[in-house]
């Protein structure tokens, strides 16, 4: 779903303010385990895995 958010507000005001600094990053439900979860950076649309410890944002999307 993050991905989709991604695309579909690519060179939008929306989309400028979700990439910038710190709140580039969103986590999203996807769980390796109790400890490591899946993350997406919405400055270039990547993803990757980093400890729940960290406090990104969570962008809840309820339809498109």
């Amino acid at each position: 779903e993050l991905n989709l958010l991604y695309l579909s507000l690519e060179k939008t005001q929306e989309f400028l303010n979700l990439s910038q600094g710190e709140g580039a990053y969103y986590w999203s439900s996807t769980e390796i385990d109790s400890q490591y979860a899946n993350l997406f950076y919405f400055y270039d649309g990547t993803h990757d895995w980093d400890s729940k410890e960290y406090g990104y944002l969570v962008r809840p999307i309820r339809a498109f």
